[in-house]
């Protein structure tokens, strides 16, 4: 369902960022520009007491994606640091134009613990969607993923496994039968030399 104009959100520069794919700094000169709307509210935290919160509704052009109510609630809750809508903001950008604006949701959700955007960044780091293939680093999501309880990366560790096994079982009978060859050889060049030396004690006498 689409939302109305009247039903924005207000986020953070870094979230805005993240839904973009471009730098906080990019954020805060739209601000400034006038190209997206936002306002300041108290942080004291902070060493000016203040902070941009940006309305996410006036950045609609900028995020490749329809801003849904759904969506707008996903990211609502990610910004409050829920893992899992963390992830479900993630695949709202899981397609060939925004792989990298995934990729990042997904791993803030793994940093925040969850299985399922680990799961995701095994497949991103695999197949090279967003990021260049590496099959070390997919890998190592996919173990913890596996160790977070994802049965899906369980599922596919112990597939691979047998994988490994089956392989490891082809490279040992390769190396027999090849040290078998080199036996046969030996034994085929001592029984010339053999022959040889046979030859040479029958031309000697």
């Amino acid at each position: 369902m689409t939302i109305s104009d009247d039903s924005s959100l207000f986020i953070c520069a870094q979230t805005a960022a993240l839904l973009t794919g471009k730098t906080d700094r990019t954020i805060i000169n739209w601000l400034e520009s006038g190209a997206i709307k936002g306002k300041t509210v108290h942080a004291r935290h902070l060493p000016r007491g203040q902070v941009w919160k940006i309305d996410l509704f006036s950045m609609a052009k900028h995020i490749p994606t329809e801003l849904t109510s759904e969506f707008m609630e996903s990211v609502k809750n990610a910004e409050a640091g829920d893992a899992q809508e963390t992830t479900n903001v993630a695949t709202y950008f899981y397609k060939p134009d925004t792989y990298k604006i995934a990729l990042n949701w997904f791993e803030l959700a793994a940093k925040r613990g969850n299985a399922d955007a680990m799961n995701w960044l095994w497949d991103s780091y695999f197949h090279g969607y967003g990021v260049e293939p590496d099959f070390a680093v997919a890998i190592q999501w996919l173990g913890k993923a596996a160790k977070q309880g994802s049965m899906m990366a369980q599922a596919t560790v112990e597939e691979l496994r047998k994988i490994e096994t089956v392989l490891r079982e082809q490279q040992k009978a390769n190396h027999n039968a090849i040290l078998e060859d080199i036996k046969r050889l030996a034994n085929r060049n001592n029984t010339h030399g053999k022959h040889r030396e046979a030859f040479i004690d029958d031309i000697s006498n």
